[in-house]
């Protein structure tokens, strides 16, 4: 579904089915339009496709530039302006950002690794705790 037609609904649910893919589960529900998972890069930062520094940069965040939370793992120790930490957060589809380069949010849920086969692109392996 788009942002224009989410646009106005004061809240969207994603469901995923169990860890083969059916429907018929409810691992994961979040509120898209949570403004509690929003997170603002504190300068120009990689977006990476693996919580590691040495992880292909896949895209990047401008200084001041807003993005979503899903969850966080634990991944390469990282310094930036933000501090020292080891937590990555996931914006969804494989990527993650060092959260020493985010301000907010701090109540984000770490994620839960969901064994079994690959899924198809764009759908993630982790579900929010």
């Amino acid at each position: 579904m788009s942002a224009q037609a989410l646009a106005g609904v004061p809240s969207a649910t994603v469901r995923t089915g169990d860890r083969h893919g059916a429907a018929s589960g409810a691992d994961v529900v979040r509120t898209l339009s949570d403004p509690s998972r929003n997170a603002v890069a504190l300068r120009w930062v990689n977006v990476r496709g693996g919580p590691d520094v040495r992880a292909p940069a896949v895209d990047s965040l401008d200084p001041g530039q807003s993005t979503t939370v899903l969850c966080w793992v634990t991944g390469a120790t990282v310094r930036g302006p933000g501090g020292t930490t080891d937590r990555w957060d996931s914006l969804g589809d494989g990527r993650y950002v060092s959260h020493a380069y985010l301000d907010g949010p701090a109540d984000a849920a770490p994620c839960v690794d969901i064994a079994g086969p690959p899924r198809p692109t764009g759908v993630s392996r982790h579900r929010i705790a």
